[in-house]
């Protein structure tokens, strides 16, 4: 359908409702208001099932206002016009809220920086030797990967272990199995866990840095959209809180957390360790992200791609971040 059509087919259902079953103002009130619910419901965190599926949504929704607000403007509904702008921008201002706020990546400085990547087995083909080999080219110091099998843990301990010499397993049938792999030595590393599920907890010094940074790699329970998960989901952040929020030098928290970034258990994760997001851009048309890498005050994101396995360049397979400590400048910055 072009854009003429749908203009003229919405134009045409408009005047036979506003004909045949209602007035046109009542009608303009009716779809004022089905907009503006639309938009609370995506943006207030309502402990209400389709609350929690609207607000996986709100990136798609957006975009649906700024279309119906560009169709009512050609069919002259001004009052339309302005709910739907409105309610986009409504929903623009919380998207860009709950994203990473600065444009521009911070200038890289002499302090060392520590390269992060998250990577998800099950993003991948089931091909061991080439995720092994994707691994080991990309230019990372420390790795978490979800979902370790047995059968992927030998694979990967064989294989990385040359280039990553330290590392941390917790292997499971299930989706909860986590590796971490790194080229720096594991300091203080441990295993926490909310119910069953591990979460994989400890520091690692970047070379050249007289600081160690606190890492926690985690997957929480996969989401079935229903008010137990969310619940759930908040007990398992607490949990994690719980195990970090002493630490006071610099924090990342990675894995796949099964909800958008923009979610209210995810900002008030954030909240409660005051935490910054590292993604600053997603397709909406194509992926809704449940990977995230988080990352404290006292840390700068100076870099935050995809990671992509050799065989596709369509898919990612995971993210990757570049990490460094604030410089004096920007730390004087910061508490002014």
């Amino acid at each position: 359908m072009s854009i003429i059509q749908a203009i003229t087919t919405m134009d045409l259902i408009l005047r036979f409702m506003t004909t045949n079953l209602f007035s046109k103002q009542m009608l303009e009130h009716i779809i004022a208001a089905i907009f503006i619910f639309g938009a609370i419901l995506t943006v207030v965190p309502f402990e209400l099932g389709i609350s929690k599926i609207t607000s996986n949504y709100a990136v798609q929704i957006m975009f649906a206002y700024l279309i119906l607000g560009v169709l009512f403007l050609f069919i002259r509904r001004q009052r339309l016009v302005f709910i739907s702008f409105f309610c986009c921008g409504a929903l623009c201002l919380f998207l860009k809220k709950n994203s990473n706020a600065t444009i521009m990546f911070p200038k890289k400085h002499k302090s060392t920086a520590l390269k992060v990547a998250c990577v998800n087995t099950s993003d991948t083909d089931g091909n061991y030797k080439s995720l092994v080999d994707d691994l080991k080219k990309l230019d990372a110091d420390l790795i978490s990967i979800q979902e370790v099998t047995p059968d992927w843990v030998s694979v990967l301990e064989a294989g990385l272990s040359e280039v990553f010499p330290y590392s941390k397993s917790v292997v499971r049938i299930d989706f909860f199995g986590q590796a971490v792999f790194s080229k720096y030595p594991l300091e203080e590393v441990d295993t926490f866990h909310y119910k069953d599920i591990p979460n994989i907890i400890g520091k690692v010094r970047p070379k050249g840095s007289r600081n160690p940074i606190l890492f926690v790699s985690s997957h929480t329970a996969p989401s079935f959209e229903s008010r137990s998960f969310y619940e759930d989901l908040k007990r398992h952040l607490n949990t994690i809180t719980d195990n970090v929020k002493n630490y006071n030098g610099g924090k990342i928290a990675l894995g796949t957390f099964n909800t958008v970034e923009w979610s209210a258990e995810i900002q008030d994760f954030r909240y409660q360790l005051q935490l910054n997001n590292s993604r600053r851009n997603s397709n909406p048309f194509t992926e809704i992200p449940y990977d995230h890498i988080f990352y404290s005050e006292d840390l700068e994101c100076t870099n935050f791609t995809k990671v992509y396995s050799s065989n596709s360049d369509v898919s990612a397979i995971g993210i990757q971040g570049t990490y460094q400590f604030k410089s004096d400048e920007e730390i004087e910055k910061t508490v002014q």
